[in-house]
């Protein structure tokens, strides 16, 4: 199955890796069997059992390993699970998902980057800080 086609996402991660067909992405397996099928525009890796996807211009959601939408698209953007939350975007800015879509650190930030030991940086109007997975800052924004 492999063969059919033209590029791959990367490594394998979850026990999965991303394949290209014809601009559309999916997933396979190990073993070169498709677990997603070839249909999104755009994917990030597996992580923590999903990824997010979204279709052309349609916004980001999430999809588990056997290609259930588990979180509908709703966000401008979106990274992939660490520690079980992601970051995600709206209007208001990035902020952090849990499994379920919740929110629960509230969109506020011009950047999200992932939680690595329970923190996680982030930024706004040009302050750098430190939140835990409760969105309390362990060290303040500044500059």
């Amino acid at each position: 199955m492999l063969g059919e086609f033209t590029t791959t996402l990367g490594e394998f991660s979850d026990g999965v890796a991303g394949v290209c067909h014809k601009r559309l992405w999916g997933f396979v397996d190990i073993s070169g069997g498709a677990i997603v099928p070839v249909q999104y525009g755009e994917i990030r890796p597996f992580s923590e059992g999903m990824c997010a996807f979204k279709s052309a211009y349609d916004p980001w959601g999430f999809v588990n390993r056997d290609g259930v939408v588990v979180i509908k698209p709703r966000f401008e953007d979106a990274a992939h699970f660490v520690e079980g939350l992601a970051a995600a975007k709206v209007k208001e800015g990035w902020g952090y998902i849990d499994l379920k879509g919740t929110f629960v650190i509230k969109p506020q930030f011009d950047q999200a980057d992932d939680f690595a030991g329970g923190l996680a940086r982030v930024s706004r109007a040009g302050a750098i800080g430190y939140v835990d997975r409760s969105g309390r800052f362990v060290r303040p924004l500044t500059r």
